[in-house]
């Protein structure tokens, strides 16, 4: 199966979750809870299945942000945001129309 992951790290470097592409448009990511040990394997599973499902990731931050959590924990949460983005771009170069 060809995929394309990246992992999101905190300010320390260490990763904290993971944005994964599966196809054009169907692009999936997770976040460890920060009292969690973060798990690749694990990381990989829950991306992959919010990619198969199509889960609306900026619905989801928005309502994430709705909720009394702290700032600290939505700070960690919208650093997907942009990765998001930019992995939406890459799947669309690197996953070819079929012939």
């Amino acid at each position: 199966m060809n995929e394309l992951i990246q992992y999101v790290r905190d300010e320390n470097g260490h990763p904290i979750g993971c944005v994964l592409a599966t196809d054009k448009g169907h692009v999936g990511w997770s976040m460890c809870h920060e009292k969690d040990q973060f798990s690749k394997s694990r990381a990989k599973v829950i991306a992959r299945g919010r990619a198969k499902t199509g889960e609306d990731w900026v619905e989801h931050i928005l309502s994430i942000s709705k909720r009394r959590i702290a700032l600290r924990k939505f700070t960690r949460v919208l650093a997907v945001a942009p990765l998001m983005t930019q992995m939406e771009e890459r799947a669309r170069a690197y996953f070819k129309e079929d012939a």
